[in-house]
């Protein structure tokens, strides 16, 4: 069961980063927070209904971990939008692999040996398929300072998904994916406030076109039900073997770029397609 809800959380998440880039551009990343935070609310309250599982106890300390959660995904985003999207992706990718260290030190959750070769092999073919051509060729007529910067940003962002995945695996020791994201709705307007309050950043929607409001829209939605998709995954397998197959959400990002921004798919793509492909379908059996 664990293996498919990864994998729907890697369809979302796909097209949630498909309309996103197609918005993201023309806004800021505490803009994209706020419509996040309001379409979330939405999803969050159907999800409720239907999974009837909130929970009262701890409720308070449950909120507090739902700060550093947020401190990690504005980081996130920030990377993105500092660094570009090939190398900060690659970077990202290799998460799976520090999630399954951390999360044997910190949890005692053991990899059994075919399951640490799926997920290096997954995790290469992920970064293989993320490296464009065109991508490739950008980044190596930058700078060296400007690089830097980039590589930088791209471990911030590693960073951060790192930080946002434990601290659910931490919340999920005492309390449920239903409280927790629930949660995250208040703590993220609370972050968004604080955060322009802090900028000086005038968070006004009335200058926007609509085409770059509606991709936004749909990203942030398709992110909140990939979300659900993730957590409740987590609940059910490893986290080392669910963040691996959630990242090969890129394998559906390219094939949305050959049809929709008539992307041309690399040899190197190829292979990783086929490298990731034949690692999800040996993972149906670990």
């Amino acid at each position: 069961m664990w293996l498919i809800l990864s994998l729907c959380s890697a369809v979302f998440f796909s097209l949630s980063t498909f309309f996103i880039k197609k918005g993201y551009s023309h806004l800021s990343v505490l803009k994209t927070m706020l419509i996040e935070s309001i379409i979330s609310l939405l999803v969050m309250c159907i999800y409720l209904i239907l999974r009837q599982n909130f929970q009262v106890e701890g409720v308070f300390l449950v909120f507090l971990w739902t700060i550093p959660a947020y401190v990690g995904y504005y980081l996130y985003l920030k990377a993105y939008e500092k660094s570009g999207l090939a190398l900060t992706s690659s970077i990202i990718s290799t998460t799976p692999i520090f999630l399954a260290i951390l999360a044997y030190f910190i949890w005692g959750q053991q990899v059994s040996l075919l399951g640490a070769i799926l997920i290096i092999t997954t995790v290469v073919g992920v970064v293989l398929i993320g490296l464009t051509p065109t991508e490739l060729k950008s980044l190596s007529k930058l700078r060296p300072f400007k690089l830097e910067k980039i590589v930088i940003w791209s471990l911030i962002g590693l960073f951060a998904n790192l930080l946002m995945d434990l601290v659910a695996g931490k919340v999920f020791s005492f309390s449920t994916p239903t409280t927790y994201l629930i949660l995250l709705v208040p703590s993220e307007v609370l972050f968004v406030g604080f955060m322009s309050f802090i900028k000086r950043e005038n968070i006004n929607f009335l200058n926007m076109k609509l085409s770059n409001l509606v991709n936004t829209i749909l990203g942030t939605t398709f992110m909140a039900i990939a979300t659900i998709f993730f957590f409740e995954a987590f609940t059910i397998g490893k986290l080392a073997y669910v963040s691996a197959l959630t990242s090969t959400d890129v394998i559906l990002s390219v094939f949305l770029g050959v049809f929709f921004l008539k992307e041309k798919i690399s040899r190197l793509q190829t292979v990783g397609i086929v490298i990731v492909t034949i690692g999800v379908i040996i993972f149906s059996f670990v």
